[in-house]
């Protein structure tokens, strides 16, 4: 039979990780929403600037949409 110390301990160093991972993830979720929010309009800026380098000027948001392959 294992010592009651060693199964105790592991007891312990169990509850610790499972207490910092439930304390870390609405920090990693949060920074992945900012990390969205960031993104989002890097990419318009893209569709936008590949619109005007075709079409000759800028799009509304519904003709971004309707435009294949960008």
């Amino acid at each position: 039979m294992a010592h009651l110390f060693l199964v105790l301990g592991g007891i312990a160093i169990g509850l610790v990780t499972a207490g910092v991972g439930v304390v870390t993830i609405p920090g990693w979720v949060a920074s992945a929403q900012d990390a969205s929010a960031v993104n989002d309009p890097s990419n318009v800026k893209g569709a936008q600037s590949a619109t005007a380098s075709s079409i000759g000027s800028y799009a509304t948001s519904a003709e971004l949409a309707s435009i294949d392959g960008l």
